[in-house]
């Protein structure tokens, strides 16, 4: 199901995805090298995954051409991630699992971003095209 969303939106959405994404990774790695941590680094942890879940839910039902297909891989690294104290008990070679499953959505969200704003790009100027004849 595609919605119609403005391409600025769609377009800014997907950055802010890509900035939550950064964040998520930079509390994984507070959570696994901390001595403790802290009640509200875990609820910003939590609340983090449900808006990076809102997010992807959204960006799958918006963008065009089923272009936003990151979803089974992220609710994959959410789901071996519900908090961070379970994080820091996890045995090293998981912990590097989950780090290399993130950075390669990390490549992939940046590579959607790209082919997204071709899309837009190619849509808009057909638009024009059409217009003008």
């Amino acid at each position: 199901m595609v919605i119609e969303v403005p391409a600025e939106i769609l377009n800014q959405r997907l950055q802010e995805l890509i900035m939550l994404w950064k964040k998520f990774m930079e509390l994984f790695d507070r959570g696994v090298e901390s001595n403790e941590i802290p009640m509200e680094t875990e609820k910003e942890f939590r609340a983090l995954q449900v808006e990076i879940t809102r997010r992807c839910q959204f960006l799958t039902m918006a963008i065009p051409e089923k272009l936003f297909d990151l979803w089974k891989d992220i609710k994959k690294l959410l789901s071996e991630t519900p908090s961070l104290g379970i994080l820091k008990r996890e045995v090293p070679i998981k912990v590097s699992a989950l780090r290399h499953l993130w950075h390669d959505v990390s490549i992939a969200l940046n590579q959607k971003h790209g082919q997204l704003r071709n899309l837009l790009e190619q849509r808009a100027s057909g638009h024009h095209a059409k217009k003008g004849k």
